[in-house]
């Protein structure tokens, strides 16, 4: 009895943490690459897959470099990235994660 409970409690515990691992973002999409073009309203990044795609930037959209606060003048063209953006059209950034590249690359 005391394992079938013990066995009960850890699988809620996994579906709890699968859970929330799968809403830490919500209905955000996520895009990952290279920032190609910086512009007042948008960025423009690279995908792995060689696609480009336009995100916009407003007063809203939050930058870190790494896990540190960062200035929307910091990013800069060639930086890897991870935007958080919404999945309107178009999609607006509201997080962007950056890192500049590695050297040598």
């Amino acid at each position: 009895m005391v394992e079938k409970a013990r066995a009960t409690s850890a699988l809620v515990l996994l579906l709890s943490v699968l859970a929330s691992a799968a809403f830490a973002h919500g209905d955000l999409r996520h895009v990952l690459g290279t920032v190609r073009e910086i512009a007042a309203d948008h960025v423009v990044v690279e995908t792995k897959e060689g696609a480009q795609e336009s995100i916009a930037i407003d007063g809203g959209t939050r930058y870190f470099r790494g896990d540190a606060p960062a200035k929307p003048n910091e990013l800069t063209v060639g930086d890897r990235v991870v935007v958080h953006a919404t999945h309107s059209d178009p999609a607006t950034a509201k997080t962007i994660r950056f890192s500049s590249p590695a050297a040598g690359k």
